[in-house]
């Protein structure tokens, strides 16, 4: 992963895997993209959980991570319109600002 070249902001993604980390996370608001949060330490687990509370995704415990978990995890993710569907509201929350952030930060 290089920075500026973000997996999450190309149109071919459905889902995307993460820590969590601040990041990521604002990346999936950004462009719109459901999260499967896999927490390792420190703000990620927040992170994730602001996710799942708002039903942009779901979690996994790294402890119980395995193949059979994750595919149902991408099954739930992918195979249910709903995350998609709050994904992209929420996309539309996160970037109807009065202001852009260049204003924001000259004011």
């Amino acid at each position: 992963y290089y920075f500026g070249i973000s997996p999450t902001g190309h149109h071919n993604t459905r889902v995307f895997i993460s820590h969590g980390g601040l990041m990521g996370s604002l990346e999936a608001f950004y462009y719109g993209v459901p999260v499967i949060g896999i927490p390792i330490f420190a703000d990620q687990y927040r992170n994730v959980n602001v996710l799942v509370h708002k039903g942009m995704g779901v979690k996994l415990r790294y402890e119980n991570l395995s193949e059979e978990t994750m595919n149902v995890a991408l099954s739930t993710v992918l195979n249910n319109p709903s995350y998609m569907e709050v994904t992209k509201r929420e996309v539309l929350h996160f970037k109807d600002r009065p202001m852009t952030a260049r204003e924001i930060a000259i004011f």
